[in-house]
């Protein structure tokens, strides 16, 4: 077998790997597809929901954020002014509009900051970066090396 075989062996074996990985994870086909509308690197859209909510839509924060993403209503306000949509708190329940408020705000974010890791920052702290944030954004860049 000569080595060109073997590396398109290996990375095809590579592939079905992640592909299965992703697989494996709860709402992953949604994730995947919110984020590459917004050019977010699934792996971290992964990581995000893991540490928001453990891929749990019925997750219900202290302060009361909601779902996979853990919306709070004035992320929410900002994407229905920014979509034009007309998303409810209850809607948040629902994996499919949960991840997509989450994404569309989360990429509202990188725009005002003009970075991503910014973007993590400020949507933990509600809309502003802190400490917290940073604190959060560290964990979530950490846990998407799981994906």
């Amino acid at each position: 077998m000569n080595i060109i075989a073997i590396l398109s062996i290996s990375l095809a074996v590579l592939f079905v790997m992640q592909t299965t990985q992703y697989l494996l994870v709860p709402y992953s086909a949604l994730i995947l597809r919110e984020s590459s509308k917004y050019m977010i690197p699934s792996s971290l859209a992964l990581g995000q929901v893991a540490i928001e909510s453990n891929f749990n839509p019925s997750a219900v924060s202290n302060k009361g954020a909601i779902g996979l993403m853990q919306i709070t209503a004035p992320a929410l306000y900002d994407v229905n002014n920014e979509l034009k949509t007309s998303f409810t708190l209850a809607d948040m329940y629902e994996p499919e509009k949960n991840i997509k408020v989450g994404m569309a705000f989360l990429d509202m974010k990188r725009k005002q900051y003009n970075s991503l890791y910014a973007a993590y920052v400020a949507y933990y702290a509600g809309h502003y970066p802190n400490a917290e944030g940073k604190i959060y954004a560290d964990s979530v860049y950490q846990k998407s090396k799981e994906f």
